[in-house]
């Protein structure tokens, strides 16, 4: 991330911790929040919310996506991911399909 500056930074876990406060997870009563910097300078917000039925809850990280995305953006630069603890999303990073799909982005083309 040395593109971007500690001010950048700083903004962009803000934002996330703002988003996790708005996290729904009464099963696990663990909430994570994500801030998505697009290209253009936008940043997309998300949180987890669960499902009762498991795994029909949707990421943080997929969540700032999917907003970015319904939005009309298609290029991003980074991703912030925040968790109550101020440790990494459980398993090191968030849900398996989470990573899978934050990873498929990264590599991909742009969204068109």
């Amino acid at each position: 991330m040395s593109d971007y500056t500690g001010a950048d930074i700083s903004t962009l876990v803000s934002a996330a911790i703002n988003a996790s406060q708005r996290a729904y997870a009464p099963y696990s009563q663990y909430v994570v929040g994500a801030a998505l910097l697009t290209r253009t300078g936008t940043i997309y917000q998300g949180c987890n919310v669960e499902s009762a039925a498991y795994p029909a809850g949707i990421c943080a990280e997929r969540t700032a996506l999917v907003k970015a995305v319904s939005e009309g953006e298609r290029h991003f630069a980074t991703l912030a991911v925040v968790t109550r603890d101020g440790g990494p999303a459980r398993g090191g990073g968030g849900p398996g399909g989470c990573r899978r799909w934050g990873r498929r982005r990264r590599r991909a083309a742009p969204l068109r």
